[in-house]
């Protein structure tokens, strides 16, 4: 089961680079080592990895704390398409 999680993820890494225009050959090496090096660091540990829109929203609200200053509510606002109010809840359960 574990090396077919290996071989899907590897896969996808090595999909996204040729779609780069990286060269295949090169694509599946670094897919390799990336797999390899993933397999060292969190080897024997569950790891939970969020599902696709969930996953989304959870890097955008990241960014969007990572981005605020204390000056740029309006800013951050607009960029986002989001109420004020829910930046400050964001930002808030971010810790900021």
């Amino acid at each position: 089961m574990a090396t077919d999680f290996y071989n899907e993820i590897g896969q996808i890494i090595e999909d996204v680079l040729i779609g780069r225009e990286i060269d295949e050959d090169l694509a599946s090496a670094i897919a390799a080592n990336i797999i390899t090096n993933v397999a060292h660091t969190f080897g024997g540990q569950t790891v939970y990895l969020k599902n696709g829109l969930s996953g989304e929203i959870a890097l955008k609200h990241e960014q969007i704390a990572s981005e605020y200053n204390r000056r740029n509510l309006r800013e951050l606002s607009v960029k986002y398409r989001m109420s004020a109010v829910w930046i400050k809840k964001l930002i808030k359960r971010h810790g900021k």
